[in-house]
């Protein structure tokens, strides 16, 4: 081997040696496999729609949430969007909430503008993390095989259940529907129901009979 060609192997291979590991496809280093329903919630550190700084953990804090990784670029994501938002605009002020992680490359340079436009301009009624490249999610939750990534979290952090794509989305909803609906959280149980009925037809005044 030429004395040249040695040098420059040698050098290449000094390069790899001192370069820092991030994953075959660049990403930052996270789980070896990508969060699944039994574990808690990771959390991720992102940019807010306003600039600052944002966790995921205190958006969902003591609330049921879906969390929804989605892009712009996915046809699906967005086709899902709105009956999230029913979803969260439903349930909102019994404990519920959506969160969105936007994953796009540009994230935190084109998500407010999309953010504020989203709905001919009303906006997005839920809170939405800008993740540029998937990198905070990468770090946090493992290899992010396909978009929309869906969890339903319960209230105390544990991942309850997890879709990929939007073929489950009837699913989802019905399960956020069953939890929400659940007695302790605002329903009232069909048979409490009707024994409060029965209680208030007891309370009521016996009409006086006519006088003859």
């Amino acid at each position: 081997m030429k004395r040249s060609t040695l040098v420059l192997a040698l050098s290449l291979l000094a390069l790899v040696l001192v370069l820092p590991g991030c994953g075959g496809s660049g990403r930052p280093a996270g789980p070896a496999t990508l969060v699944d329903a039994g574990a808690k919630l990771p959390d991720l550190v992102g940019k807010g729609v306003d600039g600052q700084d944002v966790h995921l953990h205190d958006l969902v804090r003591d609330k049921v949430a879906v969390v929804d990784v989605w892009a712009t670029w996915c046809a699906p994501c967005l086709m899902a969007m709105p009956e999230l938002e029913k979803l969260h605009r439903a349930y909102a002020d019994k404990g519920f909430t959506v969160v969105g992680i936007m994953i796009d490359g540009n994230a935190s340079r084109i998500g407010p503008g999309f953010v504020r436009d989203w709905n001919e301009g009303k906006g997005l009624a839920y809170p939405v993390i800008l993740d540029d490249d998937a990198r905070g999610f990468h770090e946090a939750f493992g290899p992010l095989t396909g978009v929309p990534l869906l969890y339903l979290v319960d209230r105390d952090g544990t991942i309850l259940d997890r879709h990929t794509g939007t073929g489950d989305l009837g699913a989802l909803l019905r399960e956020v529907q069953e939890l929400m609906e659940a007695p302790g959280d605002g329903a009232v149980p069909a048979e409490e129901a009707s024994a409060q009925e029965g209680e208030t037809a007891e309370e009521q005044p016996t009409p006086a009979a006519p006088a003859e």
